[in-house]
């Protein structure tokens, strides 16, 4: 099915970029600034600490955008509240 092919290289990618960032991070400074291109070539320079939150934010942008085609495709959307995952694990 399209959708799990989706999920599936979403969280491939996701897992690379954390991969990348960890490391990115070695000195325990989250303001160093690391210099980067990105898709369309163009160059940016942005703190640790900054690509960490752009991280945890796009993160769950896409998670909604998954549940929005869940939802469309007749599907019934997950939580995905870092609180309730947190309440499961415990």
């Amino acid at each position: 099915m399209l959708i799990y092919r989706i999920v599936a290289d979403w969280s491939m990618k996701t897992m690379q970029t954390f991969q990348r960032i960890s490391l990115i991070e070695t000195n325990g400074n989250l303001e160093d600034v690391v210099a980067y291109k990105n898709q369309t070539g163009a160059s940016y320079a942005t703190s640790v600490r900054d690509i960490l939150t752009h991280l945890a934010l796009h993160g769950q942008y896409h998670r909604g955008q998954i549940n929005t085609i869940l939802r469309s495709a007749g599907g019934e959307p997950v939580n995905v509240d870092y609180i309730t995952y947190i309440r499961e694990l415990s």
